[in-house]
């Protein structure tokens, strides 16, 4: 899930304290507004989508959520095969 807002550590934190999972902060550019900012990255199992997506929308509801579907995970808190 990849997560443009303006409170990306709020949101980060909360991802951290609230579902057990790890978040990338990625420093970005928007293309149009030129503005800097940090973009929220983090890898849930599909059965996270919904309550993500509700922390998310608590803490930022203007936040810009992108869903992506992931071939294969492996590391910490994802199962190996």
């Amino acid at each position: 899930v990849t997560i443009v807002s303006d409170k990306p550590e709020k949101i980060a934190e909360l991802i951290h304290t609230l579902m057990d999972r790890g978040t990338t902060l990625l420093q970005a550019k928007g293309g149009y507004t030129k503005t800097e900012k940090e973009v929220v990255y983090c890898v849930v199992s599909r059965s996270e989508i919904n309550r993500l997506k509700d922390i998310v929308y608590h803490a930022d509801p203007k936040a810009f959520i992108v869903v992506s579907d992931a071939y294969d995970v492996m590391g910490e808190g994802f199962t190996w095969k």
